[in-house]
């Protein structure tokens, strides 16, 4: 088991850098992902070395671009919930002037924060699923439980099915 762990590894390792490609622009790294938006354009993160020797990672406001196109109003109070919720869970910031989410990331985090930043951005594509249902309709719905803190990191949910069932489905 061990070989065969230490092999499947060493092909992961390999294999899945192939599908993110990068550039060195002039002032950051500009990461290709694998992930795709709807429309089946690739996502791209930006990584910029900041003085302090951390990183600056951000989408350069390409999820709320993608978004605004598809007539999802980013300054309504559902959109506003949902970068806020994203945000807290997600430890990111969110830059209203530039509609752009962001963290800053150390050489040890970097590829964790990296990864947050994507989840979000894609995530965020959801967002157009609810143009069709009225606000009104959605108030409450997805708003946090009063009790949630980010420092929670996760939700609980509960549905109608054991482990057991939804294996079978």
């Amino acid at each position: 088991m061990g070989i065969f762990m230490n092999e499947l590894t060493a092909i992961l390792s390999s294999e899945l850098c192939k599908y993110y490609e990068m550039r060195q622009g002039e002032e950051a790294i500009i990461l290709k992902t694998p992930l795709r938006y709807d429309d089946g354009d690739y996502m791209v993160l930006f990584i910029t070395p900041q003085a302090d020797h951390t990183f600056l990672i951000d989408d350069n406001g390409d999820t709320s671009t993608r978004l605004m196109f598809e007539g999802v109003d980013l300054n309504n109070s559902l959109s506003q919930i949902w970068i806020k919720n994203a945000c807290a869970i997600h430890q990111l910031q969110w830059d209203p002037e530039r509609d752009a989410f962001w963290c800053k990331a150390t050489r040890q985090n970097l590829i964790e924060r990296i990864h947050r930043v994507a989840q979000v951005s894609i995530q965020m594509q959801a967002m157009v699923v609810l143009l069709s249902i009225p606000e009104e309709l959605t108030t409450g719905v997805i708003e946090p439980h009063p009790d949630w803190r980010p420092e929670h990191k996760t939700l609980e949910a509960n549905y109608p099915v054991t482990k057991q069932e939804a294996v079978v489905m």
